[in-house]
């Protein structure tokens, strides 16, 4: 039986990555360095969005997203981004039902922080638009019946009411009696001036109740995190953004006792220090010679960089308050490609990978049938390939009736086939190269000479003494064919299969004979892959593998 030693090796930045992340996590979601005036804002009438919103809620966010989207960052990138901007926002509208310019404010809230399963369910999600919306659109695929009474069920104990013609909200269930009462009770929490400061004019307003974390998080926190611990065990933390040309941003932690304070300052300090210190490190030449896609970064880390130099810190009794700001007059077309580049390749590969998943399991329900996987083809009665493996699976992947279409004793090109090639099953076509009409396919097998997958025959998961999760199934090959042709990759084991395999940054993802999916880096060998392919040669992978 074959074995593989699987290394799982982290490869931390350590504290200065830790750093780093915090710092900017601070600085964009964390209003001016200048303390706000909650007695002030509680006199303010709560605006809709805010009034349903339980006033001793454990975690709270109010975003103005019409501010965000028309401001000059984002209309800088929606500009840089072209057609692939529009392309996003119309994605969005057609799953949320709502165009995403006419978003006023998206409040989200936590009545009782997460401590068990199934509490991360028991959240609300308020949105006000700037104009009526259509209550009959929103949120298409998830709607399990009409409106009642502006109730709609969303399934697995989710809701949508359907509060006033410019004001909706998402929520667990167990949270619409509370919702639908009005007006939130006058019981308050620590997080209740942070509410009505929401009703203000700044971008963000959050905060966290930290005494409703849960034990362990205050009792088991790793090595890493544990020189941070004084800002964990604070009553509470919130944060203001406020944007414009620059972002000001203003952070407070409500602490016991004044010493509590000075210590949460303390560690503060540190965080800094060591983002600064990891910020240095990325923005070194021989890290930006490595890697290249740092490049179009590197004005906004020298900018965040700058801004860590010079946050404030402020201990007032047993408050601790932090303020910074970012300067906003940044190269922002050059930094929003490069990101969205990054997050395509990412959605990209991860589509791939389901794909994959949705075909194996495919090919394990034909094995139930049929007491062996699918051979490479559907041949005729001469052994002649007439069909691919990909129609075989048809009846698997919920394509039934496309299944019985097919004439499968006439070759894939035959006048009555070749008609078909349209109706191509999205499972099959790689999500960053698909195109309107896409009829080819690079899901494909090795087969012949030992590999998984034999031309006639069909292959029984007792051939495969390697062992499934040993073995490969379906990969990503290079050259795509036409989706129902039967053309796959016939094994050669003379020579080296990296060739004829997709690699998209270097990494090429195969579904094994287990059902689960690797993605498989292209330093890997040619002789691991002579052994991933072959189903019964006794051979180990490999540690490269």
């Amino acid at each position: 039986m074959r074995s593989t030693r699987r290394s799982f090796a982290i490869r931390p930045v350590w504290l200065a990555g830790l750093g780093s992340v915090l710092a900017a996590a601070f600085v964009f979601f964390a209003a001016s360095s200048e303390p706000r005036a909650a007695a002030d804002e509680a006199k303010t009438a709560l605006p809709a969005y805010l009034e349903r919103i339980p006033l001793d809620a454990d975690l709270f966010g109010r975003l103005r997203v019409s501010e965000v989207y028309n401001g000059p960052h984002v209309e800088a990138a929606r500009k840089a981004l072209g057609k692939q901007a529009e392309e996003l926002e119309k994605t969005f509208e057609k799953e949320v039902g709502l165009a995403l310019s006419n978003i006023e404010t998206a409040t989200f809230c936590f009545p009782r922080m997460p401590g068990g399963p199934g509490d991360e369910q028991l959240f609300m999600v308020v949105v006000s638009t700037l104009q009526p919306y259509d209550g009959a659109k929103l949120l298409p695929s998830l709607r399990k019946g009409e409106a009642k009474d502006k109730v709609v069920s969303l399934g697995d104990n989710m809701v949508l009411h359907l509060t006033g013609e410019k004001l909706f909200a998402v929520m667990h269930k167990s949270l619409l009696d509370a919702y639908t009462k009005g007006p939130a009770p006058a019981k308050e929490g620590v997080l209740a001036a942070t509410i009505r400061l929401a009703a203000g004019k700044d971008t963000f307003v959050g905060g966290v109740n930290l005494d409703a974390l849960p034990g362990e998080v205050r009792t088991n926190l790793p090595i890493e995190v544990q020189p941070f611990k004084p800002l964990i065990d604070a009553h509470a933390a919130s944060a203001v953004v406020e944007v414009g040309k620059d972002l000001k941003a203003e952070l407070r932690f409500q602490c016991k006792k004044a010493e509590d304070a000075q210590d949460a300052e303390r560690s503060w300090k540190l965080l800094m220090k060591l983002a600064e210190f990891g910020l240095t490190e990325v923005q070194k030449a021989e890290n930006v010679k490595r890697d290249q896609e740092i490049v179009a970064f590197l004005p906004f880390l020298k900018e965040l960089q700058n801004t860590v130099k010079n946050v404030t810190t402020k201990v007032d009794g047993s408050t601790f308050q932090v303020g910074a700001t970012f300067n906003g007059d940044l190269p922002v077309a050059p930094i929003a490609m490069q990101f969205f580049g990054k997050v395509n390749k990412a959605s990209a590969r991860a589509v791939s990978q389901n794909n994959l998943k949705q075909i194996a399991l495919a090919m394990h329900n034909y094995h139930d049938s049929f007491n062996g996987f699918p051979p490479a083809a559907i041949c005729d009665k001469k052994g002649k390939p007439m069909l691919s493996w990909r129609v075989a699976i048809l009846p698997f992947i919920e394509q039934d009736q496309l299944y019985k279409e097919f004439h499968l004793d006439e070759p894939w090109d035959s006048e009555h086939n070749k008609k078909l090639l349209a109706r191509m099953p999205r499972v099959y076509a790689m999500p960053d190269t698909a195109k309107q009409g896409e009829t080819t396919t690079h899901y494909r097998v090795f087969y012949g000479n030992g590999a998984g997958f034999e031309l006639l025959l069909p292959t029984r998961i007792q051939d495969i003494t390697d062992g499934t999760s040993n073995t490969c199934m379906v990969v990503e090959a290079a050259a795509a064919v036409e989706w129902s042709k039967p053309d796959d990759l016939e094994y050669d084991p003379k020579k080296d299969p990296r060739k004829v395999l997709r690699w998209v940054n270097d990494v090429c993802q195969a579904a094994l004979f287990d059902g689960s999916v690797r993605a498989i880096g292209k330093k890997t060998s040619g002789q691991t892959w002579h052994n991933f392919i072959q189903k019964a040669d006794g051979n180990v992978l490999g540690d490269d593998f």
